[in-house]
């Protein structure tokens, strides 16, 4: 009985798209990204945001390095 099931799911399973997205990909054929230009558009826009955020962290982490170092030089005197 439980054989059956299985050969019955796998049945299922390769007959399904995502059966056959696996067996494109296992045989080779991967199909092109397919970006348009909006969504081009919107990556270089998420690109530049993140690079953005990049240097808005990077100077928040130096004004925090240079609060700490001004806090042990007064902790010293």
């Amino acid at each position: 009985m439980s054989a059956l099931f299985l050969l019955l799911m796998v049945m299922v399973i390769v007959k399904s798209p995502i059966g056959k997205a696996l067996a494109d990909r296992l045989a080779g054929r991967v199909p092109a990204a397919g970006l348009n230009d909006a969504d081009l558009d919107l990556l270089h826009q998420m690109d530049d945001r993140v690079l953005d955020l990049e240097e808005r962290l990077e100077f928040a982490e130096r004004l925090i390095q240079q609060q700490q170092e001004r806090e042990r030089l007064r902790a010293g005197e």
